[in-house]
């Protein structure tokens, strides 16, 4: 979020198109940490991957099922961020895959939010859950995808 805050308008973040799911997290995210990206929409979640992998776009919110899928398929995406209302049985093999790369001395980072209901974050940003959830991410993000 620092990158983001010094260079407003700079990080591209692509979601499924105008309203969507991805794009409504997008924007609470924007909000919880005060910072300004610039927004691509797109047609579907391949047309998002498809930028992510061609670097048209520095960030790629799709739904974590999609992205499963994509990674099976070989595409070399790495999930940053999941939100969700509690754990998911997609996360599954999250989870173990974490576990993996730890023990492999890989720097790995799992947090898992649970107890909030699915659009919890869409309707209060100053709940103290949504205000712990958004600065972790944030903090995620300065680290990893710092410039």
């Amino acid at each position: 979020a620092a990158y983001a805050k010094a260079h407003p308008g700079e990080v591209t973040v692509g979601t499924t198109g105008i309203g969507s799911d991805d794009h409504l997290a997008m924007l609470k995210f924007e909000r919880a940490a005060g910072v300004k990206m610039r927004h691509i929409p797109f047609k579907g979640s391949a047309d998002v991957r498809a930028a992510i992998l061609g670097k048209q776009i520095t960030v790629a919110a799709i739904n974590i099922g999609e992205a499963l899928q994509y990674q099976k398929g070989g595409t070399p995406l790495r999930n940053l961020v999941q939100m969700s209302p509690a754990r998911d049985l997609l996360l599954s093999n999250t989870v173990r895959v974490h576990r993996k790369l730890r023990q492999a001395g890989v720097e790995a980072v799992l947090q898992v939010f649970e107890g909030q209901s699915h659009a919890h974050y869409y309707r209060d940003a100053n709940a103290p859950e949504s205000k712990e959830a958004f600065a972790e991410i944030a903090q995620f993000f300065d680290k990893h995808l710092g410039k």
